[in-house]
């Protein structure tokens, strides 16, 4: 959750620029000298496999059909992935600008490539269903991988090695016939990471992690989560130590982000998930926000990015990006949903910083003449490092935020120019946008958050009251918000966004009123306690009103006594 106040965090390391690698674009695979590959927006609706290189993107083509997409690249810049043939989607590798079709295994018509090495060997999957992204294991979101793999008469899927030329099945007789076998990962001394999803038992699905050395598996133990097993653990990356990054879900549906050292594994915690990790052990992955529910249910733009390394979890100023990938000079490319790009965060001689602005949680509606969510301080910074005067155009802004700069059409070196960013929020809900400036023929960008929150309030006029003596209760909350009443039966169902209501309670107990509001992704909870006595508490020694009933009682005895002295 975002923290309270129209506070601005700016990120840490200001030697890092974030590129802008394009609307509609997928990053997945990044190598050490910072290339990037995953997929495009090409002609018709279709997405390409690009190799990005020294700011210029090259699309890969296809093997004959329409649409591919690049997973995974090595140093010597081969790239892995899938293809369109015109018949079927098939794992390739391209070298030097030219595709080759890897072909198969077991005459399933459709294959990917997911991982290389520095040898150009890849690792993968074949199977009968459309090709999915690595970061997306099929047993994982509820694709047909586990509808009864016996039926097939051995396994549905199969984890393939491509070396020199020739493709193999990594299980060609696996124990007990069926289950699906996917290789996620491979590192330049050969060892194989990936899972093997069983079937489907009273956890659906299940399974478990594997690594493959020499021709000899090894099964990775599951992590123990803090509220139980975590099971069907997914592996995302293997580094050249044999240290592997994966996540999994326990079974009250928290996710775990894990590595594994040695066999040894280490959870980074509850509402986690690692996705890749460098060979100095460094891994990037995000922490879940609320709106996240387990494997099964859409990531919310509530979510947290990290680092973790030399023992510690670091967040990365990214809001709303998942990180993908990192290299070994700690480059990382991520993806937005919210937006639909991919963004390489490096080191630049140009520079935008920061990367990411936070503007905290503020109340939606506010009427101030100078809201406070018109964060004023927030500003981004564009500076020229280089020895040469470089053009500068296209400041833009999207999402529920606007700008402000002092750049004009170039910057001298060692100049700088400032863009005021300001958030505008149009509804209750967490927002995320980006600003973006063309410096020299590449896109650089600052990722925006932003949080407008709902508030409820309840009240009563008195806290405590006797058996049958009325008291109000008041109650407001923002307005569009979706409000319910809870307490009793007098006070328990939908309720406007303001009011009022008159209760007596006919028995002696304390009873505590909530107002429980909603509206898109916010909410927002307020509750008060009445306390019923039997006695007036004015009558029990207190300084409060006595009821009715009893100076009812005590003007008859008055005026009994009244007329026997007459």
């Amino acid at each position: 959750m975002l923290a309270a106040g129209a506070v601005c965090s700016a990120a840490t390391g200001q030697s890092l620029s974030l590129i802008d690698l394009g609307a509609g674009t997928s990053a997945y695979g990044i190598s050490a000298s910072g290339e990037v590959t995953g997929c495009a927006p090409a002609a018709g609706g279709a997405v390409h496999a690009f190799r990005f290189s020294a700011g210029v993107m090259t699309d890969l083509g296809t093997l004959g059909g329409t649409s591919s997409c690049g997973y995974a690249i090595n140093a010597s810049g081969q790239i892995t992935g899938y293809a369109d043939t015109g018949t079927a989607s098939h794992a390739f590798l391209d070298g030097n600008g030219t595709m080759t079709d890897l072909g198969t295994v077991d005459a399933e018509p459709t294959s990917a490539g997911v991982s290389i090495n520095a040898n150009g060997d890849v690792v993968g999957y074949a199977w009968p269903f459309a090709p999915f992204a690595p970061l997306q294991p099929p047993g994982l979101y509820g694709a047909a991988v586990d509808v009864v793999p016996a039926i097939y008469g051995g396994p549905l899927a199969h984890a393939f090695l491509y070396s020199q030329g020739v493709i193999t099945d990594l299980f060609p007789s696996p124990p007990g016939g069926v289950g699906s076998y996917f290789a996620f990962g491979i590192n330049d001394t050969g060892q194989i990471a990936g899972d093997i999803a069983a079937g489907c038992g009273i956890l659906c699905p299940y399974g478990t992690a594997f690594t493959l050395v020499g021709g000899v598996s090894t099964y990775l133990k599951d992590l123990p989560g803090n509220d139980g097993t975590v099971f069907l653990t997914a592996i995302t990356g293997i580094n050249d130590t044999g240290q592997i990054v994966a996540y999994g879900e326990d079974p009250l549906a928290y996710m775990h982000g894990v590595i594994y050292t040695n066999g040894v594994a280490l959870d980074l915690g509850n509402n986690t998930e690692a996705f890749a990790i460098n060979s100095l052990g460094d891994a990037v992955g995000f922490t879940l926000g609320n709106s996240a529910i387990g494997l099964y249910g859409a990531i919310g733009k509530d979510m947290s990015p990290f680092v973790y390394g030399n023992g510690a979890k670091r967040a990365l100023d990214l809001p709303g990006a998942i990180p993908t990938g990192i290299n070994d000079s700690g480059w990382i490319i991520a993806n937005h949903l919210t937006l639909g790009h991919a963004y390489l965060l490096r080191t630049a001689d140009i520079s935008l910083a920061p990367f990411g602005l936070s503007f905290g949680s503020v109340a939606f509606g506010q009427t101030n003449p100078a809201p406070v969510y018109d964060c004023g301080a927030c500003t981004v910074t564009l500076t020229n490092n280089t020895a040469a005067i470089i053009p500068v155009s296209g400041v833009a802004i999207a999402g529920a935020f606007a700008q402000t700069n002092t750049c004009t059409g170039s910057l001298a070196p060692a100049a700088s120019c400032v863009i005021t960013v300001t958030f505008k929020p149009t509804a209750p809900d967490i927002e995320l946008g980006a600003l973006t400036v063309g410096a020299a023929g590449s896109q650089y960008a600052t990722l925006l958050q932003g949080a407008a929150i709902i508030t409820a309030k309840i009240s009563s006029n008195a806290a405590a009251v006797a058996i049958n003596q009325p008291f109000t209760l008041t109650w407001s909350a923002t307005a569009g918000s979706k409000c319910m009443a809870g307490g009793d039966t007098q006070f328990n169902s939908p309720v406007s966004v303001s009011g009022s209501k008159t209760i007596t309670e006919p028995a002696a107990e304390t009873v505590t009123f909530t107002l429980n509001c909603t509206e898109r992704s916010q909410s927002a909870q307020a509750q008060v306690t009445v306390t019923v006595t039997v006695a007036s508490p004015g009558r029990s020694g207190g300084g409060g009103s006595m009821d009715l009933a009893w100076i009812a009682a005590l003007l008859t005895l008055f005026g009994f006594r009244r007329k026997l002295v007459s």
